[in-house]
């Protein structure tokens, strides 16, 4: 009798290992800041109508969870991790370039699509970028400054409902 409740606490604990594991391979530990020296915004949103590219025509109206991000300063977009209840969302090794405002608004943004979520609009989630500045010389060309990269945490964000 004693083997099988040593049996059945071994496996017990061998099932609630594994379950932390999974689960905790979804969130990054990698050290962040909540120091935000590039002055960066970040919403998720369920997007109506999304207009992104299709190599068909005609494309009809997407709906999707996004990812937008505005920066005071010019940054590249390196990762994500959005995380809300015990699910998160990861995306890392990618570039995504800010686009540039107007001389006299000099705000960067840009977007992704986060694909299949759980969440819904209303709900709050915790967003973290991990970001990069990038110099722009005069030809227009992007000098990425990987020594400079940082994981910022920026706290919780409600997800909105916007129609593009």
């Amino acid at each position: 009798m004693k083997t099988l409740r040593l049996i059945i606490i071994v496996i017990s604990i061998s099932i609630g290992s594994a379950s932390i594991l999974y689960f905790a391979s979804f969130y990054d530990f990698a050290p962040s800041t909540t120091d935000n020296p590039f002055g960066i915004n970040a919403t998720v949103s369920y997007v109506h109508n999304l207009k992104i590219s299709c190599p068909y025509q005609p494309c009809g109206p997407l709906n999707a969870f996004g990812l937008s991000y505005t920066s005071q300063k010019p940054v590249q977009l390196i990762s994500y991790n959005i995380c809300g209840g015990i699910y998160c969302i990861k995306q890392g090794n990618f570039a995504s370039y800010g686009r540039g405002g107007t001389p006299d608004s000099p705000v960067w943004g840009g977007s992704t699509t986060l694909g299949e979520i759980p969440w819904k609009v209303g709900d709050t989630v915790d967003v973290r970028l991990k970001v990069q500045p990038v110099t722009i010389k005069e030809n227009g060309d992007m000098v990425p400054e990987p020594e400079n990269m940082l994981f910022i945490d920026l706290g919780q964000s409600k997800i909105t409902e916007r129609n593009d």
